[in-house]
């Protein structure tokens, strides 16, 4: 990326609609161990969202400029793969909830196939 600057911008400017979800989440959060945000970029979204008891905020994105932002300004895990989230954290009896805000854009030319 070019201009990360221009680009959490961009992203940020609509962060209010991104937000929509978090009614429901305050509604389950007993019942959600992870909050993942898919495409965390800067972390941004996970910064806006309120600390919830045993609730685990986890951001994933493959571009390491962004994670390290991410971990410099949100409190949260990190990871740099879905993978690398599901060899460290084991969630397969925890519920999760994720958030794909604003990541078609990264599937690039596949997404043509998807459609």
């Amino acid at each position: 990326m070019r201009d990360y600057n221009a680009y959490l911008k961009g992203m940020e400017k609509s962060m209010a609609e991104k937000l929509f979800f978090l009614p429901y989440l305050e509604k389950v959060q007993n019942e959600v161990v992870y909050l993942i945000d898919f495409g965390c970029a800067s972390g941004e979204m996970l910064s806006r969202v309120p600390d919830m008891p045993d609730m685990q905020k986890i951001g994933i994105d493959h571009d390491s400029n962004m994670l390290q932002i991410a971990r410099s300004k949100t409190k949260g895990t990190f990871y740099s793969s879905l993978d690398e989230f599901l060899e460290n954290e084991k969630p397969a009896e925890k519920t999760c909830a994720i958030v794909f805000s604003s990541v078609l854009h990264e599937v690039g030319s596949d997404y043509e196939e998807i459609k």
